[in-house]
């Protein structure tokens, strides 16, 4: 339950940082997750943007 909590948390914090533009609470954010920001533009868009 605890860690269930915390990924709740972590995922409030990126919608909400998101939503408000703060782009450096955002990153901040996605560390976390140990997710990495994709470049707009900068690799090929998926099989599912292509249509």
């Amino acid at each position: 339950v605890k860690v269930l909590h915390n990924q709740l948390v972590l995922f409030h914090n990126a919608i909400s940082a998101y939503f408000a533009g703060n782009q450096k609470q955002l990153e901040q954010t996605l560390k976390q997750f140990h997710i990495k920001l994709k470049a707009p533009g900068g690799d090929a868009p998926s099989w599912l943007e292509e249509q």
